[in-house]
């Protein structure tokens, strides 16, 4: 596909045991643009489960999806983040963990790291001269309730309010659960992932990524950090 209706800048797992169970565990394998079978683990709708995130691939979010601004072109898009990625030294975060953000799992480093905060804070700087600015309708509906005055400023600023300092690196795992029933999933998902999740984990390299017509997304370009 040569166009999309979005882009994104994705960290995304490198090739290994940790990406293939994530992977199975939406549902949607982002590299091969394919569905993928899921695991049967008793007691757990994971289709449910996944329905929300399955679109978007296991991945981390550094620059959040947006639509191409007037004139830009993907050509233009991949060169940028291929010059941006030689700047860029990769980043080793402490070992994942399964924990709750929010109303939803994921898994997050054990502590945090400035360094890919400094990371993520420059790659959706430095390529927001590709971003179209959001609608009216669009603003409406990432104006959430519940966003703080900080983070409303930073929706405005730069599209998304959970970027720069509000940035926190995650892998999206589940859809919104219900009030009290994050526990036993996260039992699971801690079953189901500790026998990937040993050492730290690697960010090497920029993902650059597309969602196509019906709201699946596709890996473009993995372009290695080199500086």
């Amino acid at each position: 596909m040569e166009s999309f209706l979005r882009y994104a800048v994705y960290a995304l797992p490198e090739p290994g045991d940790l990406a293939e169970r994530l992977t199975a565990w939406l549902g949607w394998d982002i590299v091969t643009g394919t569905f993928v079978d899921q695991p049967q683990i008793a007691g757990l709708d994971v289709s449910g489960l996944t329905q929300t995130p399955r679109r978007y691939g296991a991945h981390a979010t550094l620059k959040p999806p947006f639509r191409l601004a007037q004139g830009g072109s993907l050509q233009d898009l991949e060169a940028a983040v291929s010059q941006l990625s030689a700047l860029l030294t990769p980043v080793s975060l402490p070992a994942l963990k399964v924990a709750q953000v929010g109303r939803f799992l994921a898994l997050v480093p054990a502590s945090p790291s400035e360094h890919m905060a400094q990371l993520a804070a420059r790659v959706v700087a430095d390529l927001d001269a590709f971003r179209a600015a959001l609608t009216p309708e669009e603003l409406e509906t990432r104006r959430k309730p519940g966003l703080t005055p900080g983070q409303d400023v930073l929706l405005q600023r730069w599209g998304y309010p959970f970027v720069r300092e509000a940035f926190r690196f995650h892998i999206t795992l589940t859809g919104s659960l219900e009030e009290g029933g994050a526990a036993p999933v996260q039992a699971a998902l801690e079953r189901y992932l500790s026998p990937v999740l040993n050492g730290p984990f690697q960010v090497s390299s920029l993902c650059l990524v597309g969602e196509d017509d019906k709201g699946l997304f596709h890996l473009i370009r993995r372009v290695p950090m080199t500086a």
